[in-house]
């Protein structure tokens, strides 16, 4: 029988967790499950070509040939609780090896970034033991990467095939280099990373010893395994239209009868920069489309005065895919007084994972005298039940609906890509969701700056948990800002602690989206503020962004104590208002750190602000080496030490103090009181020797 899978599939936040951070933790073919951490790897070097085609062997013990096959060959997994569809099938002969092939359709509105495909393994597979490899055919005509992995399942015992040494060959007979994956988190390389346009064949090996599936007991004889689960990761949504497997068998050959390659190689990683920046920075002059939408104007539930009635609804232009417009919701707010003679000072605010075009924190800020902007940057739009009330933190989630419908779909617009978790960091620029969450970010700025209540020299960006992220990216090309505020990401996440950094530590994250790399780029201040037990990220890479970023005057770095991590958590923080007012306002500055701490003995000079009441100061340490784990009950990974403090003296603007002998690693705190409220600024986070 045979077999051909086409997924419709539309980009979803993975790990949408703790209110502001990203995306939920990735299905799994067991019931264990795990988080998508997708931590890269590459094996079996070199690019090599074989000599003359051959034709499959006579002895291969075909699995699964799906030539009159139906649909429900595999049994889809319900994913539904991670936000994931079911895939359409189809048995068709598009793509396939020979005859029919099983097709996955991605739907782009869906959310397929994830497929669990089951099958009774036939009887002839207990003769696998025979063989060489479990040999696939695999045909990926997206723009995209396709990462496909097989766990086994036997009694109790659930294991997956170790594809460190699995060669995979493109229908051509070139042997590519195998790139390996831990696409479902399992701390295993069992997944085969397959390019963007690939055709051809992946072959497994069967002889190698199985490697375990999260907590589960070895699966130890593969050929008394009863059932194989296919866990298929396509990593680009919004390129992707559906992929195809065929003639699944068992084989000495790794690979079946060869032929012309039709399809297209792949960009490079630094072709994808190239166009990542060279599109970016085109965005700076584009001024796009704006479209008000009054009948989804936030408005008070009380009765009385409507206090939103400041703040309107609107979407604009976003990035071309595919030669089609994508559209942006967004909320502009304006303070009182503002006018063309009147010119306020602004800012673009950028949501976190889960999270919205948020009226409620735009209000925050045009309370404070900004006109704000905040745009969705994950491609959704108020429903017909979030009509006019929309944009609150406490909205419930079916006031928002993925996707152009409604009143927000028009001939020649397509969705805008939602979170991908940086798994499409690899893909064509336009079909990226960094590069639209970027560009979405630009554009905003190019709207206000267009704006006559406007002050153009006195725009600001600030962004929480994944805006963060898009707000550290966003500086190193957008240069125009006054100052930016981002709150929880930050550059360096490669080296994140937490369950962020494998997403930014791929080789195509770190290639296309290193966000450090241009920080010699940002010429204005910068408040990098953070929480310094953060379960979404971690303080040393809050660090180091902010050393990059020090020779800028009046740039610092908060770490605040017990703030937690969500929406509400950061905008609440008062630091933000203030240090926005000291920068485009005149307000009154902040404790700076003039020089570092490096040893056990700290002996600081600040600059303190002449308006300040009273300077504390304190050492944040911990005992060890600062490491992350999962723990039971949490959904994400959180710090595993706790931070003791020991108090300094300040004695004018020289704080001093001892670090404790038993200290692995620590930071100076510093209080800084004005008009009653405590502003926290930081030294850097400092590992001693």
């Amino acid at each position: 029988m045979k077999r051909v899978i086409v997924l419709v599939l539309c980009v979803c936040m993975l790990m949408a967790i703790a209110s502001g951070c990203a995306k939920e933790p990735a299905p799994s073919a067991s019931v264990s499950g795990g988080t998508d951490v997708s931590s890269s790897a590459t094996a079996a070097a070199g690019s090599t070509e074989t000599a003359g085609p051959i034709s499959p062997s006579e002895d291969d013990s075909m699995l699964f040939d799906f030539e009159n096959a139906e649909t429900d060959i595999f049994t889809q997994r319900d994913l539904s609780s991670f936000g994931i569809p079911f895939a359409e099938i189809e048995i068709a002969q598009e793509n396939a090896d020979t005859g029919k092939g099983y097709k996955v359709l991605l739907d782009y509105n869906g959310g397929c970034w994830c497929q669990s495909l089951d099958a009774s393994l036939p009887e002839n597979f207990k003769q696998c033991k025979d063989y060489t490899y479990l040999r696939v055919w695999v045909s990926n005509p997206g723009e995209g990467p396709l990462s496909i992995g097989m766990v086994f399942t036997a009694g109790s015992a659930i294991s997956s095939i170790n594809c460190v040494e699995a060669v995979v060959t493109r229908c051509d007979g070139k042997v590519l280099e195998t790139e390996t994956d831990d696409s479902a988190g399992t701390g295993q390389q069992d997944h085969v990373k397959l390019p963007a346009g690939f055709e051809g064949w992946v072959a497994f090996p069967v002889a190698e010893e199985m490697v375990p599936y999260y907590t589960n007991p070895l699966v130890e004889d593969l050929s008394a395994a009863a059932s194989v689960n296919f866990d298929m990761r396509p990593g680009a949504p919004s390129g992707m239209e559906y992929y195809v497997l065929d003639d699944i068998c068992l084989s000495d050959s790794t690979k079946g009868t060869e032929r012309d390659f039709t399809g297209f190689e792949a960009q490079t990683l630094e072709d994808i920069k190239e166009d990542v920046a060279e599109g970016l920075t085109a965005m700076l002059d584009v001024k796009p489309n704006v479209t008000y939408m009054p009948e989804y104007d936030p408005k008070s539930n009380a009765t009385g005065a409507n206090s939103w009635s400041n703040i309107k609804a609107l979407t604009y232009d976003g990035v071309e895919i595919g030669g089609k417009k994508t559209k942006v919701f967004a909320y502009i707010g304006y303070p009182e007084g503002a006018s063309a003679s009147s010119k306020a000072p602004a800012i673009v605010l950028m949501h976190g994972g889960g999270g919205h075009a948020y009226a409620e924190w735009v209000k925050r800020w045009t309370d404070r005298g900004y006109v704000a902007i905040a745009m969705d940057n994950t491609g959704y739009f108020p429903s017909q039940a979030g009509k006019g009330l929309a944009g609150r933190e406490a909205d419930p989630a079916t006031y928002w609906t993925f996707g152009l419908a409604g009143d927000f779909a028009e001939e020649g617009y397509v969705n805008a890509p939602n979170n991908s978790g940086m798994q499409d960091a690899g893909s064509r620029a336009e079909r990226q969701w960094m590069y639209n969450a970027v560009s979405q970010a630009i554009l905003a700025h190019n709207i206000l700056r267009a704006d006559e209540k406007v002050d153009s020299s006195r725009i600001g960006i600030t962004g929480i948990s994944w805006g963060g992220v898009i707000t550290s990216l966003a500086i190193g090309y957008d240069t125009r800002y006054a100052f930016a505020i981002p709150i929880y990401g930050s550059g360096y996440l490669e080296e994140a602690l937490s369950f962020m950094g494998p997403n930014f530590n791929t080789e195509a994250s770190k290639v296309v989206w290193s966000a450090q790399e241009r920080f010699d780029n940002v010429d204005f201040p910068v408040l990098w503020l953070g929480w310094n037990s953060d379960n979404c990220f971690s303080i040393n890479s809050n660090s180091k962004s902010y050393l990059d970023t020090k020779n800028t005057d009046k740039t610092v770095l908060s770490m605040i104590n017990k703030m937690n991590h969500s929406h509400g958590s950061a905008w609440v923080q008062p630091i933000s208002y203030y240090y926005a007012d000291w920068i485009v306002k005149g307000g009154s500055g902040l404790s700076q750190v003039k020089n570092q701490p490096s040893g056990r003995e700290v002996s600081i000079e600040i600059d303190k602000p002449a308006q300040a009441s009273n300077v504390t100061a304190k050492i944040y340490y911990i005992t060890e080496e600062m490491t992350y784990s999962q723990k039971p009950g949490n959904s994400t990974t959180t710090m595993d030490q706790s931070w003791q403090t020991v108090n300094c003296t300040v004695s004018n603007n020289t704080i001093t103090g001892s670090v404790p002998s038993q200290a692995h690693s620590y930071y100076v705190e510093i209080t800084t009181t004005i008009n009653g409220t405590g502003y926290v600024t930081c030294s850097s986070y400092v590992v001693l020797g």
